[in-house]
Protein backbone atom coordinates (compact mmCIF):
# COMPACT_ATOMS: atom_id res chain seq x y z
CA UNK A 1 0.00 0.00 0.00
CA UNK A 2 2.80 2.05 0.74
CA UNK A 3 4.57 1.86 -2.83
CA UNK A 4 1.05 2.33 -4.37
CA UNK A 5 0.64 5.50 -2.87
CA UNK A 6 4.41 6.60 -3.40
CA UNK A 7 3.53 5.40 -7.19
CA UNK A 8 0.66 7.71 -6.99
CA UNK A 9 1.66 10.72 -5.62
CA UNK A 10 4.70 10.71 -8.16
CA UNK A 11 2.30 10.07 -11.22
CA UNK A 12 1.01 12.91 -9.68
CA UNK A 13 3.72 15.46 -9.07
CA UNK A 14 5.05 14.09 -12.80
CA UNK A 15 1.29 15.13 -13.77
CA UNK A 16 2.09 18.76 -12.01
CA UNK A 17 5.21 18.98 -13.99
CA UNK A 18 4.51 18.16 -17.06
CA UNK A 19 1.25 20.99 -16.66
CA UNK A 20 3.76 23.40 -15.48
CA UNK A 21 5.73 22.89 -18.65
CA UNK A 22 2.88 23.01 -21.28
CA UNK A 23 1.66 26.02 -19.73
CA UNK A 24 5.20 27.60 -20.49
CA UNK A 25 5.23 26.65 -23.95
CA UNK A 26 1.71 27.97 -24.18
CA UNK A 27 2.37 30.95 -22.62
CA UNK A 28 5.62 31.45 -25.20
CA UNK A 29 2.92 30.56 -27.88
CA UNK A 30 1.13 33.11 -26.65
CA UNK A 31 3.81 35.95 -26.38
CA UNK A 32 5.02 34.53 -30.19
CA UNK A 33 1.59 34.87 -31.46
CA UNK A 34 1.05 38.29 -30.08
CA UNK A 35 4.57 39.66 -31.55
CA UNK A 36 3.39 38.20 -34.69
CA UNK A 37 -0.10 39.89 -34.30
CA UNK A 38 2.17 43.32 -33.69
CA UNK A 39 3.85 43.29 -37.05
CA UNK A 40 1.12 42.50 -39.38
CA UNK A 41 -0.13 45.27 -37.83
CA UNK A 42 2.37 47.75 -38.75
CA UNK A 43 2.82 46.16 -41.91
CA UNK A 44 -0.77 47.12 -42.13
CA UNK A 45 -0.86 50.54 -41.64
CA UNK A 46 2.23 50.28 -43.74
CA UNK A 47 0.43 49.25 -46.49
CA UNK A 48 -2.56 51.79 -45.74
CA UNK A 49 -0.17 54.49 -45.68
CA UNK A 50 1.31 53.41 -49.57
CA UNK A 51 -2.30 52.79 -50.53
CA UNK A 52 -3.77 56.34 -49.80
CA UNK A 53 -0.50 57.63 -51.36
CA UNK A 54 -0.66 55.63 -54.65
CA UNK A 55 -4.44 56.93 -55.15
CA UNK A 56 -3.29 60.29 -54.24
CA UNK A 57 -0.63 59.60 -56.92
CA UNK A 58 -3.44 58.52 -59.41
CA UNK A 59 -5.76 61.49 -59.10
CA UNK A 60 -2.19 63.58 -59.74
CA UNK A 61 -1.58 61.32 -62.60
CA UNK A 62 -5.68 62.04 -64.31
CA UNK A 63 -5.49 65.51 -63.48
CA UNK A 64 -2.17 65.28 -65.61
CA UNK A 65 -3.68 63.57 -68.17
CA UNK A 66 -6.41 66.56 -68.47
CA UNK A 67 -4.53 68.61 -68.65
CA UNK A 68 -1.98 67.16 -71.03
CA UNK A 69 -3.89 66.93 -74.45
CA UNK A 70 0.00 66.79 -76.58
CA UNK A 71 -0.59 63.47 -78.60
CA UNK A 72 2.81 62.67 -77.15
CA UNK A 73 1.68 62.73 -73.70
CA UNK A 74 -1.29 61.18 -73.48
CA UNK A 75 0.19 57.80 -74.27
CA UNK A 76 2.90 58.43 -71.47
CA UNK A 77 -0.11 59.47 -68.77
CA UNK A 78 -1.73 56.56 -69.86
CA UNK A 79 0.68 53.86 -69.75
CA UNK A 80 1.85 55.85 -66.09
CA UNK A 81 -2.14 55.67 -64.97
CA UNK A 82 -2.05 51.80 -66.29
CA UNK A 83 1.21 51.25 -63.56
CA UNK A 84 -0.10 53.07 -60.88
CA UNK A 85 -3.62 51.53 -61.03
CA UNK A 86 -1.91 47.88 -61.04
CA UNK A 87 0.29 48.93 -57.89
CA UNK A 88 -2.97 49.90 -56.82
CA UNK A 89 -4.52 46.55 -57.18
CA UNK A 90 -1.68 44.94 -55.69
CA UNK A 91 -1.41 47.21 -52.90
CA UNK A 92 -5.29 46.60 -52.06
CA UNK A 93 -4.18 42.91 -52.61
CA UNK A 94 -1.73 42.94 -49.69
CA UNK A 95 -3.93 44.67 -47.82
CA UNK A 96 -6.85 42.59 -48.25
CA UNK A 97 -4.56 39.53 -47.67
CA UNK A 98 -2.95 41.00 -44.20
CA UNK A 99 -6.00 41.92 -42.44
CA UNK A 100 -7.11 38.29 -43.39
CA UNK A 101 -4.32 36.86 -42.29
CA UNK A 102 -4.32 39.12 -38.90
CA UNK A 103 -8.24 37.96 -38.58
CA UNK A 104 -6.89 33.92 -38.45
CA UNK A 105 -4.17 34.93 -36.36
CA UNK A 106 -6.49 36.44 -33.67
CA UNK A 107 -8.87 33.67 -34.21
CA UNK A 108 -6.51 30.95 -33.58
CA UNK A 109 -4.73 32.35 -30.79
CA UNK A 110 -8.56 32.83 -29.11
CA UNK A 111 -9.33 29.53 -29.94
CA UNK A 112 -5.83 28.11 -28.43
CA UNK A 113 -6.48 29.77 -24.78
CA UNK A 114 -10.14 28.80 -24.80
CA UNK A 115 -8.80 25.40 -25.31
CA UNK A 116 -6.39 25.82 -22.63
CA UNK A 117 -8.51 27.48 -20.60
CA UNK A 118 -11.09 24.41 -21.09
CA UNK A 119 -8.55 21.75 -20.44
CA UNK A 120 -7.40 23.36 -17.35
CA UNK A 121 -11.04 23.75 -16.15
CA UNK A 122 -12.22 20.05 -17.22
CA UNK A 123 -8.65 19.32 -14.65
CA UNK A 124 -9.98 21.47 -11.81
CA UNK A 125 -13.68 19.56 -12.01
CA UNK A 126 -11.79 16.45 -11.38
CA UNK A 127 -9.84 17.51 -8.45
CA UNK A 128 -13.25 18.53 -7.33
CA UNK A 129 -15.02 15.33 -7.88
CA UNK A 130 -12.34 14.16 -5.21
CA UNK A 131 -11.88 17.75 -3.09
CA UNK A 132 -11.81 15.25 0.12
CA UNK A 133 -8.79 13.50 -1.02
CA UNK A 134 -6.96 16.42 -2.29
CA UNK A 135 -7.65 18.06 0.84
CA UNK A 136 -5.59 15.00 2.63
CA UNK A 137 -2.63 15.24 0.09
CA UNK A 138 -0.81 18.28 -0.18
CA UNK A 139 1.02 17.92 -4.00
CA UNK A 140 -2.88 17.57 -5.28
CA UNK A 141 -3.46 20.66 -2.97
CA UNK A 142 -0.95 22.37 -4.47
CA UNK A 143 -1.58 21.25 -8.06
CA UNK A 144 -5.55 22.53 -7.98
CA UNK A 145 -3.76 26.18 -6.60
CA UNK A 146 -1.78 25.80 -9.58
CA UNK A 147 -4.69 24.82 -11.64
CA UNK A 148 -6.81 27.17 -10.27
CA UNK A 149 -3.72 30.66 -10.53
CA UNK A 150 -3.78 29.15 -14.21
CA UNK A 151 -7.63 28.96 -14.84
CA UNK A 152 -7.49 33.16 -13.49
CA UNK A 153 -4.71 33.92 -15.93
CA UNK A 154 -6.38 32.26 -18.70
CA UNK A 155 -9.43 33.42 -18.44
CA UNK A 156 -7.97 36.74 -18.05
CA UNK A 157 -6.17 36.54 -21.08
CA UNK A 158 -9.13 36.06 -23.25
CA UNK A 159 -10.15 38.18 -25.60
CA UNK A 160 -13.26 39.89 -25.30
CA UNK A 161 -14.24 38.54 -29.34
CA UNK A 162 -14.79 35.34 -27.36
CA UNK A 163 -16.97 36.31 -24.27
CA UNK A 164 -18.62 33.53 -22.39
CA UNK A 165 -20.53 34.23 -19.05
CA UNK A 166 -20.48 30.62 -17.81
CA UNK A 167 -16.59 30.25 -17.92
CA UNK A 168 -15.80 30.74 -14.51
CA UNK A 169 -18.42 29.23 -13.34
CA UNK A 170 -16.66 25.68 -12.56
CA UNK A 171 -13.83 27.69 -11.12
CA UNK A 172 -16.61 29.62 -8.64
CA UNK A 173 -17.83 26.06 -7.81
CA UNK A 174 -14.76 24.80 -6.90
CA UNK A 175 -14.10 27.43 -4.53
CA UNK A 176 -17.25 27.62 -2.71
CA UNK A 177 -17.29 23.91 -2.72
CA UNK A 178 -13.86 23.83 -0.93
CA UNK A 179 -14.86 26.22 1.56
CA UNK A 180 -17.52 23.95 2.72
CA UNK A 181 -15.60 21.05 2.64
CA UNK A 182 -13.21 22.94 5.02
CA UNK A 183 -16.11 24.61 7.12
CA UNK A 184 -16.95 20.34 7.95
CA UNK A 185 -13.99 19.86 9.43
CA UNK A 186 -13.26 21.11 13.37
CA UNK A 187 -10.86 24.35 13.77
CA UNK A 188 -8.24 22.50 15.60
CA UNK A 189 -7.89 20.06 12.46
CA UNK A 190 -7.13 22.73 10.03
CA UNK A 191 -4.46 25.20 9.56
CA UNK A 192 -5.34 27.67 6.62
CA UNK A 193 -1.54 29.20 5.40
CA UNK A 194 -1.45 32.88 4.36
CA UNK A 195 -0.97 31.56 0.69
CA UNK A 196 -4.18 29.81 0.82
CA UNK A 197 -3.40 26.08 1.07
CA UNK A 198 -4.94 23.53 3.33
CA UNK A 199 -2.93 21.11 5.23
CA UNK A 200 -4.67 18.31 7.28
CA UNK A 201 -1.85 16.54 10.22
CA UNK A 202 -2.53 12.61 10.44
CA UNK A 203 -0.73 12.41 13.96
CA UNK A 204 0.43 14.73 16.58
CA UNK A 205 3.97 15.30 14.72
CA UNK A 206 2.39 16.46 11.87
CA UNK A 207 3.17 13.92 9.22
CA UNK A 208 1.03 11.81 7.15
CA UNK A 209 0.29 8.13 7.56
CA UNK A 210 0.97 6.77 3.68
CA UNK A 211 -1.00 3.85 5.19
CA UNK A 212 -3.98 5.34 6.71
CA UNK A 213 -4.49 7.80 4.01
CA UNK A 214 -4.55 4.69 0.94
CA UNK A 215 -6.68 3.14 3.15
CA UNK A 216 -8.58 5.94 3.07
CA UNK A 217 -8.83 6.68 -0.50
CA UNK A 218 -10.00 2.86 -1.50
CA UNK A 219 -12.82 2.59 1.49
CA UNK A 220 -13.76 6.39 0.83
CA UNK A 221 -14.28 6.35 4.78
CA UNK A 222 -13.87 9.75 6.44
CA UNK A 223 -10.88 10.26 7.69
CA UNK A 224 -10.02 11.13 11.39
CA UNK A 225 -8.06 14.27 11.83
CA UNK A 226 -5.97 13.74 15.17
CA UNK A 227 -7.14 17.02 17.24
CA UNK A 228 -3.70 19.04 18.64
CA UNK A 229 -1.79 18.37 15.33
CA UNK A 230 1.54 20.43 15.49
CA UNK A 231 3.31 21.90 12.64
Amino acid sequence: MNAALNYSISIRLQLSEQMNQNQESRLEETRHLNGAVAKLRKELQEARAKLQTTVFEIDRVHAESHRQQDTVQIPLLQERLSEKEHQLTELTQKFSNSKQLLSENLHQAALELRRQYEAIDAALETLHSIQSIVLQCPPLAKLQRDLEETNFQCASSLPIMMPDLNANAALATINTSTNIAMASYPPNQIEVANKGFIRLWLDQRGQQDPSYLLKNIETKEKMEILPEAQD
